[in-house]
């Protein structure tokens, strides 16, 4: 069984998509496929990846370009809502305030996820 060693100090810290995060796990994790939480964080993750695009940080920017926070991004995208109420609804309360024509663009750019 491989040798998972945790990470003793956070350097940075951002938001990431979940398709971020699994593409992480895969990158740097490859080597311990026999480690049942590794195994079970791909499952994870693969299963809930909504935007499996390769374009996604140039969504990501896009929609932060609207005036969305980074965390209000990545939500979207973890779960890309169909309808106005369902986005409106997932945003955190610092972009509860945008107007009606940035989250029409919103889910504009969220309908490009594959």
């Amino acid at each position: 069984m491989g040798d998972l060693t945790m990470v003793k100090e956070i350097v940075s810290k951002r938001a990431i998509t979940n398709i971020e995060a699994r593409r992480i796990v895969e990158e740097k994790l490859s080597q311990l496929t026999d480690s049942i939480l590794v195994k079970r964080a791909l499952e994870y993750l693969t299963q809930t990846s909504k935007c499996e695009t390769e374009n996604i940080d140039e969504l990501k920017t896009e929609l932060m370009k609207l005036g969305l926070s980074e965390q209000g991004a990545v939500t979207l995208l973890n779960i890309v809502p169909k309808e106005l109420t369902e986005l409106r609804a997932l945003l955190p309360p610092i972009d509860q305030k945008m107007d009606l024509e940035k989250l029409e663009k919103a889910l504009e750019i969220l309908s490009r996820c594959e």
